[in-house]
């Protein structure tokens, strides 16, 4: 149960989600990678959708048999809604395999039905519509997922208010080169208290500012807005290390001993996480560039120590070990 809600809150939020995923069995359109919240009109759907399944179950035959499998099987997306393990609550994804029941379910529906209602030439009108609508569809779609940056403005055009895919969009416009387009969403976007992946936001702002020079502000927010439990604290902290490595030589000698010792101890936090030895060269440098050609030596022993063959660091660190260890 989604944390927070009451028993009834549940069970309306349980019976919306029918609603939204019996609608989108029948008509799936919009399609949206990021669907942040039901529509208003989900509730009433969703008690629709139970009263006919109640029919499926009062007149068993081998077609409703087939629509209580679409529903059995579509429960793994209704308890993805209620636990929220995701990052959005609901997903078309988890309707491709109902989906292919519901396709039977339906050939045998209207097989058994539009004989009877229908002439045969009109029959065959409706069939070929659907065909072309869903076709043309589909290959729109899968046009617009060949491309990161159409497909996210896609999903922001249909989910303005999910800031977590605002972010990403805002991103691949600066790497796409429209950067003061991406950095102007990054800026405005703003995240709801209690939202999930709100952090993702903030990182992308501590970057836009070092991005810019803004080495102050930069750390200042990352410190702030860290999180030691979020998955994403280590890019945190690595963000972190390279800011005060560009700050090392902006302050004075008196701030300068806290910062490198800020630095050392976060890119051996990094080493210990990510088991990669380069952290032990990027130490080493901090330390031959301030003069402690002791601690550099030792570090540099280490960085080409524990690298493997090939690494390109590795006999650079191996002769400056030797050299500072011989001053």
């Amino acid at each position: 149960m989604e944390r927070g809600l009451g028993i009834g809150d549940s069970l309306v939020l349980l019976i919306s989600g029918i609603g939204f995923y019996g609608k989108k069995l029948f008509w799936p359109w919009p399609l949206n990678f990021t669907i942040a919240q039901l529509p208003d009109y989900s509730f009433l759907l969703g008690l629709t959708f139970l009263l006919l399944l109640v029919y499926c179950l009062w007149r068993p035959t081998f077609i409703s048999g087939l629509y209580l499998a679409v529903f059995s099987i579509g429960m793994s997306a209704l308890l993805a809604l209620m636990l929220r393990p995701a990052w959005t609550p609901v997903a078309e994804r988890y309707l491709y395999v109902p989906a292919a029941f519901f396709s039977l379910a339906l050939v045998f529906t209207c097989a058994t039905r539009a004989s009877s209602m229908f002439r045969h030439w009109t029959v065959n009108i409706i069939i070929l519509a659907v065909c072309i609508v869903t076709t043309f569809s589909t290959v729109q779609r899968n046009f617009l997922w060949q491309d990161n940056l159409s497909f996210f403005e896609d999903a922001v055009t249909k989910s303005p208010d999910f800031p977590f895919v605002r972010t990403v969009y805002a991103d691949l416009l600066i790497q796409a080169g429209y950067v003061e387009e991406g950095a102007a969403i990054i800026r405005e976007s703003s995240v709801p208290e209690g939202l999930r992946n709100s952090d993702f936001l903030d990182l992308k702002r501590a970057e836009l500012l070092y991005d810019e020079g803004n080495y102050v502000q930069a750390r200042e927010h990352i410190i702030k807005t860290r999180k030691k439990e979020s998955q994403l604290y280590y890019l945190f902290q690595g963000l972190l290390a390279d800011v005060d490595t560009q700050l090392l030589e902006m302050v004075s000698e008196d701030e300068r001993s806290l910062l490198l010792d800020e630095a050392v101890n976060v890119l051996l936090e990094l080493r210990k996480i990510n088991h990669e030895p380069f952290y032990y060269y990027r130490v080493a440098k901090l330390y031959l560039s301030y003069g402690d050609k002791t601690k550099a030596a030792e570090f540099f022993h280490l960085a080409a120590e524990q690298s493997p063959e090939g690494t390109h660091y590795k006999v650079a660190a191996a002769k400056l070990a030797e050299k500072l260890s011989l001053q």
